[in-house]
């Protein structure tokens, strides 16, 4: 199942850097008939047709729009026919047993004697502030490896980080013009563009880890652990955190090398780096405000599935608002800040930096009350 959804996630990031690709940098036959739902070879097809055609014609299904869905519908079929030559149900009812019994019976003694006596002034039970805070810290680092350990996250992770990569190479903001040098504001523009899939990521993520208890079926042993509820959560909360700063810096380091590579390692800027992948201007501190309306639903809810749907329909339906101008004040996109867009070389961002600053300690305030 998780191979299905890694499917389709690297199916929709191919289309959107292939289509992004052809809008900034142009057309080129390998986009057309590589991006996996020809939008691209329709769009260009559509770009030659007269005005007559366009209102009362039909759309030819000849040329690179004929070669895109023959490739795609060939790749499909073998997919298909493979897997119905490997799939098999046995395959779902075997067991891996790596596990090794060791039987020490000679060195097992039941006997009553001191050596096996508990003595319960030994071993002390605190209840302080100071142990809580020692707990916390080591379940966050636990939290963490859970997250960061399985073979998933670093798929997905490479995965983004090459996108990052392909999308600073080949996306030319100005192609009309001509090619563009490797400015830092260009290289931090993947923010924006795939910055709702990566929060997407992060808010299942974080959901996951809020109910991973139930999940795995272990919550009533860890009801009746002698630790609270809020070093639980605030431990998985932290562990959310962590993991975005690893995806943002991620971002950053790779946008460095892409402009090294591309010879603009004059123009490295590494403060806007900073305020733009690290800071609220929808980098890091944007997913950590995500991240807790989503631990706030999951609160509410008390159900994986609904956390899910409530958190990733807030997000989809405050982008869809502002880009069908059904609302156009920033008050009304949650965690979002004025002025994503709006730098200049010149004087970057201009009053959006305070501006900005006001919005995103509004948030953190909401966010605080909440908690």
């Amino acid at each position: 199942m998780a191979a299905g959804y890694l499917a389709v996630i690297i199916t929709v990031i191919a289309f959107l850097l292939m289509q992004t690709t052809a809008e900034g940098s142009g057309v080129t036959p390998f986009l057309m008939i590589a991006e996996p739902f020809g939008y691209v070879a329709v769009d260009n097809a559509i770009d030659f047709l007269s005005v007559e055609e366009r209102n009362f014609g039909y759309l030819k299904f000849t040329n690179y729009l004929l070669f895109n869905r023959l490739f795609w519908v060939g790749l499909s079929v073998l997919l298909i026919f493979s897997a119905y030559r490997k799939f098999n149900f046995k395959g779902f009812l075997k067991t891996e047993r790596k596990r090794k019994l060791e039987k020490e019976t000679d060195t097992l003694n039941f006997a009553p004697s001191k050596e096996n006596s508990i003595k319960s002034k030994s071993s002390p039970t605190q209840f302080s502030v100071a142990e809580f805070a020692k707990k916390l810290f080591s379940l966050s680092l636990l939290e963490i490896k859970n997250v960061v350990r399985p073979s998933g996250f670093k798929v997905i992770l490479g995965i983004v980080v090459l996108m990052n990569i392909l999308q600073n190479l080949l996306w030319n903001a100005s192609y009309y013009i001509g090619p563009t040098e490797p400015l830092t504001f260009t290289m931090t523009a993947f923010r924006l563009s795939f910055g709702v899939f990566i929060m997407i990521l992060l808010m299942v993520w974080a959901g996951e880890l809020f109910f991973k208890d139930r999940t795995v079926n272990f919550w009533q042993i860890a009801d009746a652990l002698p630790i609270p509820v809020w070093t639980v959560t605030l431990s998985r909360f932290i562990a959310m955190s962590v993991v975005a700063f690893i995806l943002a810096f991620t971002f950053m380091c790779s946008g460095i090398f892409v402009q090294t590579i591309k010879g603009g390692a004059n123009l490295i800027d590494l403060k806007l780096y900073a305020y733009d992948l690290l800071g609220y201007n929808w980098g890091w501190l944007t997913y950590i405000l995500q991240i807790s309306l989503v631990f706030f639903i999951a609160g509410l809810t008390k159900n994986r599935i609904a956390t899910h749907i409530i958190s990733v329909g807030i997000l989809f339906l405050t982008i869809l608002s502002f880009e069908l101008g059904l609302a156009e004040q920033t008050i009304y996109a949650f965690a979002a800040v004025p002025g994503l867009e709006d730098y200049s070389e010149v004087s970057g961002y201009g009053i959006w930096t305070i501006a900005a600053k006001w919005y995103f300690l509004m948030w953190a305030f909401w966010v605080g009350v909440s908690f």
